[in-house]
């Protein structure tokens, strides 16, 4: 009788304790599977993650430098259409990129697991540049030349020394494998550019459109003195203004058009809000006051073809925009923008623009000495004059610190 007892407890016992080790095997169990589900989770929101930082960096690169990463989706610029990552095990994740200005938001995605983020952005226009030169000839900056704000040459730059270049006034931008240097060789700091912006141009629609309605008046020129214009004058041939003429607008602004050329005698004064539109270029004698308001006084002066030649000792406060050529005399000013489709020719002598100047190229390839491009935001007509579009269309960069998960 005490062996079969004894039989039970043994048998009671290893029941126990098969009941006990299968308990402890089935926790172990649920608690390295539990683990390792945790960790897979955690690997897909680690990647998922990645991903939607791609997406961001794809998106971002887009916006700067204003092409298509995959080809024509016919998707606008940063906007990213899915994609599909396959990682080293060979799991694979998507992401894609949309952008909502000021802002660009990317989704990755990774086995049903998806996270957001989002990065701020400003656009800045390239009309940023004080100076933009279009042709890829080499650039040469005489001695007590003076640039402050940012640049873009199409070729090689060269900076002679003594120069009122100052390193930290001026962003220098130079297309891949082009070099800036002073003539001692030391090299000026600069940034390349992988992708080149976009030449600034002009349509000169609006303007044809103009000297197309002078062309309907009676042929022959005209002379005037000191004159107070209406809304519009229209000439069907050249426009004289005498010496020490007033010329001003009796509205906020006027037109005046001509088939022929204009030409403003010394010490001519030109009131605010009057615009100059000549089909065969526009001459300007000494001493010649453009606009009467610094920087802001809304002028332009147009030239179809030919030359805007600016007399020595004028002040331009307004826009030059000229089809071929513009020239800048000794000691001339410009508060403003000045645009030409083909050289700007600066007499050396104390020339100043304070604006900014976008040209096709400089004659003989060098800015003289002693004369100064100051980029001058507010002297930058908002918006541009008709038809003008700033070269680089947008310059886009990414706030610091905006980077957060949604």
């Amino acid at each position: 009788m005490l062996r079969e007892n004894n039989r039970g407890a043994a048998l009671l016992t290893l029941i126990m304790a098969i009941v006990i080790f299968g308990t402890l095997a089935l926790a172990v169990h649920a608690f390295l599977s539990q683990n390792i589900a945790s960790g897979v989770v955690m690997l897909d929101r680690a990647r998922a993650l990645y991903l939607a930082e791609a997406g961001t960096s794809d998106s971002f690169w887009e916006l700067k430098y204003g092409e298509k990463l995959y080809g024509g989706s016919g998707r606008p610029h940063g906007q990213i259409a899915p994609r599909t990552v396959t990682f080293d095990d060979g799991s694979s994740g998507s992401y894609e990129a949309y952008k909502e200005t000021p802002f660009v938001t990317s989704a990755g995605t990774m086995n049903g697991l998806e996270r957001n983020i989002l990065i701020e952005i400003t656009a800045e226009k390239a009309q940023g540049y004080a100076l933009f030169t279009s042709d890829e000839k080499d650039v040469t900056f005489m001695r007590s030349t003076g640039i402050a704000g940012d640049m873009y040459a199409n070729g090689n730059v060269t900076i002679r020394k003594p120069t009122m270049i100052r390193e930290d006034r001026v962003t220098l931008f130079l297309p891949e494998g082009n070099k800036a240097h002073y003539t001692t060789g030391q090299l000026f700091p600069f940034i390349t550019v992988h992708t080149a912006p976009g030449n600034p141009c002009l349509d000169t629609s609006w303007y044809d459109a103009l000297i197309a309605r002078a062309s309907a008046e009676p042929g022959g020129g005209m002379s005037i003195g000191s004159l107070q214009l209406g809304d519009s004058m229209f000439v069907n041939g050249d426009l004289t203004i005498a010496d020490n003429s007033v010329v001003t607008a009796a509205a906020a602004s006027s037109v005046v058009a001509v088939t022929g050329t204009i030409t403003a005698g010394a010490r001519t004064s030109i009131g605010d809000g009057i615009w100059f539109v000549a089909q065969d270029g526009i001459t300007l004698s000494t001493r010649v006051t453009i606009g009467m308001t610094t920087g802001k006084s809304g002028n332009v002066c147009y030239a179809g073809h030919g030359a805007i030649d600016v007399g020595s000792r004028s002040t331009v406060n307004g826009s030059l925009i000229a089809v071929d050529k513009v020239v800048l005399r000794s000691m001339t000013r410009v508060n403003g923008l000045v645009y030409c489709g083909g050289t700007l020719r600066v007499v050396p002598g104390k020339v100043k623009m304070k604006g900014a100047a976008w040209v096709f190229g400089l004659e003989s390839n060098q800015a003289p000495e002693t004369t100064e491009i100051l980029y001058q935001r507010g002297y930058v007509p908002e918006p541009l004059p008709p038809g003008l579009v700033p070269p680089g269309g947008t310059r886009i960069t990414r706030v610091p610190n905006s980077w957060k998960e949604v």
